[in-house]
C-alpha cells in the first residue's frame, strides 16, 4: 500500500494537531481526505497514545509529511492535543479527530471567519453524519451543564442550520483557533482525562477573555462518532456525565443564565431548543418581505451584531447561501407558517414587516405565536430602528451602535 503523502509547509499558516489511540484505518482515511482537499500551508502534528495496535509504527511505515510525537502511555485527548499544540509551528491550530473526513473547501471558510469576525476565538464547521444528515450546526449548553448537538439528524438543506452565528461551544472534533491564545487561556485542562467536555471548559474560559465561538456553515466536516476515542456510547455517556459535573461547579454563574433542557418526545418543550440556540441575543428580530431586503438586513446585522435576524420570505426563494454567510436566518417561502411560528412560539423581540402588511393567515398565526412581538412596518433600517424605539423594544442609546458579535 502506498504511503500518504502530506505537503510539508516551510511556513505553515494552519497547524492541524490529530490524536491517535488505536483506529488505524479511520485514521488513515482521515489523514487522506486532509491530504486530498486542503489547500492552504497546513502542517500536521501527530500525537500518539498507545495501544497494542501500535498506530505509531504505522505512521512511520505509511505516512510522510508529518511530526510524529509519542506518547509513553495514554495521557487522553486533552493532554496530547495540547503537546502537539506545543509543537506546532502555525499561527493557527487546528484540531481534528481521526474519525474525520473532511471536505473540498474546508479549511478557507474557517480561516476567513476567524480573522474577519469581531471577537471570534474559535471557529467550528457544520460537522455532517456519513448519510449526508447534519451531525451538529454548533453546540447548545443547557442549565444542568448537559448539552446538544443542533440539528442532529436533520437534512443539510434546511436553511436554519446554513447560517453563520456565534455559538455556546463547538466540537473539538475539528476546532480552529489562534494557537497563541489557545496556550494563554490555559489549553485543555487534563481534570477532563481521557475526553469530554474538554472543548466546553475550553471555550467557556475564552469567552471569559472575550472571544467567543462562530459556527461556519460554509466548511463542512464528515464525523463518525466515537471513532476515535476507542469507547462505545455507554461509556462516553459515562464520561460525559461525570464531567458534566465538573463544568457545574466551574461554570455555575454561567449555566444559571442558560435554559432547561427541553424533555425528549416533548413537543410542547421544543422550543427550547430555539431558546438555548439565541439566548445570548439581545434583540430577535423576523423581517417579513416578499423578497429579501438586502439594505435592511445588512443594516440590521451592522448595528445588532449581538441579535438575531431571521428572514421569513413570502415570495420569492431568498439566497440562504449569501445570506447565511452573511448570518442572516432564512426561511420561506412556507406552505404551512402557522407550524413554522409555533414551533418558535414567543421567540421573536419585534416583527418587521417590509414592503406590504402580511397576509390574513400569516397575521393571525403571527398574533397566536409571537403574540409579545409588535408587527412594524418599515422600508430602511432608519425606519425601523425608530420604529423599534417607538414601541421600546431599543432604546435610544443602542439604535445604530454595535453591541457585540455577530
Amino acid at each position: 500500500m502506498s504511503a500518504v503523502a502530506l505537503p510539508r509547509a516551510d511556513r505553515p499558516l494552519v497547524s492541524v494537531v490529530m490524536v491517535t489511540f488505536g483506529g488505524w484505518a479511520l485514521t488513515r482515511r482521515a489523514l487522506e481526505a486532509l491530504a486530498e482537499h486542503t489547500a492552504l500551508p497546513f502542517e500536521v502534528v501527530i500525537v500518539d497514545n498507545p495501544t497494542p495496535e501500535d498506530v505509531a509504527a504505522r505512521l512511520r511505515q505509511e505516512l510522510t509529511g508529518a511530526e510524529v510525537l509519542e506518547n509513553d502511555r495514554n495521557e487522553g485527548f486533552g493532554p496530547a492535543a495540547t503537546r502537539g499544540a506545543e509543537r506546532a509551528r502555525g499561527e493557527l491550530v487546528l484540531f481534528l479527530n481521526t474519525d474525520t473526513l473532511v471536505e473540498p473547501g474546508w479549511l478557507e471558510p474557517l480561516v476567513g471567519t476567524l480573522r474577519s469576525a469581531p471577537r471570534a476565538g474559535a471557529v467550528v464547521p457544520m460537522f455532517l453524519n456519513e448519510d449526508g444528515t447534519v451531525q451538529e450546526a454548533g453546540g447548545l449548553l443547557f442549565e444542568d451543564a448537559s448539552t446538544l448537538m443542533y440539528g442532529y439528524g436533520q437534512p443539510l438543506t434546511d436553511p436554519a442550520y446554513r447560517f453563520r452565528r456565534t455559538v455556546d461551544y463547538g466540537s473539538a472534533a475539528c476546532l480552529l483557533l489562534r494557537r497563541a491564545e489557545f496556550l494563554e487561556a490555559g489549553a485543555f485542562d487534563p481534570a477532563f482525562v481521557p475526553a469530554y467536555c474538554e472543548d466546553v471548559d475550553l471555550q467557556l474560559r475564552l469567552r471569559e477573555r472575550g472571544r467567543h465561538t462562530v459556527y461556519e456553515p460554509r466548511s463542512s466536516v464528515v464525523h463518525i462518532r466515537f471513532g476515535s476515542s476507542g469507547l462505545d456510547e455507554r461509556a462516553a455517556a459515562g464520561l460525559v456525565e461525570k464531567h458534566e459535573a465538573i463544568l457545574r461547579e466551574r461554570w455555575g454563574h454561567i449555566l444559571a443564565e442558560r435554559p432547561p433542557r427541553p424533555e425528549a418526545g416533548v413537543p410542547e418543550q421544543a422550543h427550547r431548543v430555539l431558546e438555548a440556540r439565541d439566548a445570548e441575543a439581545v434583540i430577535r428580530v423576523l423581517v417579513v418581505a416578499p423578497s429579501a431586503p438586502n439594505d435592511l438586513l445588512e443594516a440590521l446585522l451592522e448595528r445588532h451584531p449581538s441579535g438575531r435576524i431571521t428572514l421569513l420570505a413570502t415570495g420569492s426563494p431568498p439566497d440562504v447561501d449569501r445570506l447565511g454567510g452573511m448570518g442572516v436566518e432564512c426561511a420561506g417561502p412556507l406552505e404551512d407558517a402557522d407550524s413554522w411560528l409555533r414551533s418558535r412560539r414567543f421567540h421573536y423581540t419585534a416583527v418587521l414587516a417590509v414592503a406590504e402588511d402580511p397576509d390574513e393567515s400569516l397575521r393571525a398565526a403571527l398574533d397566536e405565536h409571537q403574540a409579545q412581538a409588535p408587527i412594524l412596518r418599515c422600508a430602511g433600517a432608519d425606519e425601523a430602528d425608530a420604529a423599534l424605539i417607538r414601541v421600546g423594544v431599543l432604546s435610544e442609546r443602542l439604535a445604530g451602535a454595535p453591541e457585540g458579535i455577530d
